[in-house]
């Protein structure tokens, strides 16, 4: 919803529908969620290995436009690694509205999945780059509560 109480737009445009055009329910989002661990303590599947070979690690560098980040960012082929959490990951998707995060520890066996609609979504991730000193991004905010419920 607006912030006037309106319904928010969906955001579905052919042209971008790599970038925005799947849809999930929290289920859906638990069942991916569980495939992720599973595949992270050794299922034995064509999809474990491709979930495996998705969360491969790639580079890592120092993180620079969030300075609330912790530790440098691991980029997996096609998740991000999380420092001092050698067998988690994490994804986030934000379009125009819309914004989710799911993170997975393959040894807690831990799954957190966030999914919100809210107006000032866009602006999470904006004022994050621009000012992340007095800003607090829900992404940021996801990634602790995985802290928390990793243990």
């Amino acid at each position: 919803f607006l912030p006037n109480g309106a319904f928010a737009p969906n955001w579905y445009h052919d042209v971008l529908m790599p970038q925005g055009g799947l849809r999930s329910t929290m289920q859906d989002m638990l069942t991916f969620a569980e495939a992720n661990i599973a595949a992270g303590n050794g299922a034995d599947s064509q999809l474990a290995d491709a979930i495996r070979l998705a969360r491969t690690p790639v580079i890592t560098a120092p993180r620079f436009l969030n300075p609330h980040g912790k530790g440098d960012v691991i980029q997996q082929l096609a998740w991000r690694g999380i420092d001092k959490r050698p067998r988690a990951s994490e994804h986030g998707g934000v379009t125009l509205f819309y914004q989710s995060g799911l993170a997975v520890d393959d040894e807690t066996k831990t799954a957190v999945v966030m999914l919100t609609s809210a107006h000032d979504n866009m602006g999470d991730v904006i004022m994050t780059m621009v000012d992340p000193a007095s800003y607090t991004s829900i992404g940021t905010r996801f990634l602790d509560w995985f802290e928390r419920a990793c243990g």
